[in-house]
């Protein structure tokens, strides 16, 4: 048994065995599904923060989204960000056709097609376990390392974005649009095998 000493307090600690957790999503992947057909789309939050100065940027990024996939007759879910349920609250309302709190882990297989707005975030990882499409955005893609964006874009449908001078997030929405009545196809496991 292993224990810590933080402030003088007796705390056991648990190794937690990491590739065990991503071998048995592996299998689970292996075993799972393409869509036939993408009907059910989830977009994932961009979570409202009201202590970081961008947040009204990222709600509008969220609604312009919502608007014009709405308008191509698809059922748009999103997942709300689980530390932001408070600052969206009937925020989104009348703009998805559902909205879910509930962890992605447990309702991941509602979508046919997922939109991530960040791929730091665990929702992101465990997605590429999936064999739905991920559609990402490419101003997430600057800052990271030219090896993993050229991995990450086998396996995503990137499409192009940009911030604006005054901080908005623009994207192409015919690029979007077209990405969604893409016929889904078997994804690119490099990501996985590679990181696995």
């Amino acid at each position: 048994d292993s224990y810590l000493r933080p402030y003088g307090k007796k705390v056991k600690t648990e190794i937690l065995n990491v590739n065990t957790y991503y071998s048995k999503l592996y299998d689970k992947y292996k075993k799972s599904k393409i869509p036939h057909l993408v009907k059910n789309i989830m977009i994932i939050e961009d979570p409202l923060n009201p202590n970081f100065q961008p947040w009204p940027f990222y709600l509008d990024f969220n609604i312009r989204k919502a608007k014009l996939i709405q308008n191509n007759n698809y059922n748009l879910i999103l997942k709300r960000h689980p530390d932001r349920l408070n600052e969206s609250q009937n925020v989104y309302d009348g703009y998805y056709d559902q909205i879910i709190d509930e962890p992605f882990e447990e309702v991941y297989n509602k979508a046919d097609l997922f939109i991530i707005p960040d791929i730091g975030t665990t929702t992101f990882g465990f997605a590429m376990f999936t064999k739905k499409p991920i559609i990402i955005f490419s101003h997430i893609l600057e800052n990271i390392w030219p090896e993993a964006k050229d991995i990450i874009e086998k396996r995503c449908i990137v499409v192009k974005s940009f911030y604006e001078k005054n901080g908005k997030i623009n994207f192409d929405g015919k690029q979007l649009i077209h990405a969604l009545k893409r016929a889904p196809s078997p994804p690119n496991e490099e990501f996985l095998k590679l990181f696995l």
